[in-house]
């Protein structure tokens, strides 16, 4: 998924960040995983900076307990939202309809869009959290400006119109 400033066709969310900041090296400290209900309707976000190796635990295993939050991420890595969910809502098919919308919040508190996707648009597992589709990723840049950052993380149930909004909170510290 690529990362566009709302304002600037063309350009990467990445590049405006790094363009922005002062030339300052950067640690990256991330939170815990989020989990938010509403109703029936689960969704549990992760930042991971490794979300292919969760995801094929996730698939070799069929379930993981909890993925591993990320701690840190190095210059260079990536930040990516791994969304889990349980309990959507189904259309007379059997299949539900979930949407993911993505920002990313500045420590100026600027909101850029970062995407969007279909969580979930098929028959889900019965009673069980299931890993969904939909993610977006950041680049950590070298001059990136210290402070907090976040990704915003918006769930539409299609089928219910429930709505589920997560901040997944990360901090730029210059080293």
């Amino acid at each position: 998924m690529k990362f566009l400033h709302p304002h600037v066709p063309g350009l990467s969310l990445m590049l405006l960040l790094a363009a922005a900041a002062l030339a300052l090296p950067v640690q990256v400290r991330a939170a815990a995983p989020l989990e938010q209900r509403d109703g029936d309707l689960r969704v549990v976000a992760y930042l991971s900076d490794d979300d292919g190796s969760i995801r094929r635990e996730w698939r070799d295993t069929r379930m993981l307990g909890k993925p591993r939050p990320v701690a840190a991420a190095r210059i260079g890595g990536e930040l990516a939202t791994v969304l889990a969910f349980a309990g959507c809502s189904q259309r007379p098919n059997g299949q539900c309809d979930l949407v993911a919308r993505f920002a990313l919040v500045t420590p100026a508190g600027e909101r850029l869009d970062a995407g969007a996707g279909a969580l979930w648009s098929a028959k889900p597992l019965p009673d069980q959290l299931m890993l969904g589709a939909a993610r977006a990723r950041v680049k950590v840049q070298d001059g990136w400006a210290p402070g907090r950052y976040a990704f915003e993380v918006t769930v539409t149930d299609q089928v219910s119109a429930k709505t589920i909004q997560l901040q997944l909170p990360f901090e730029v510290e210059a080293r």
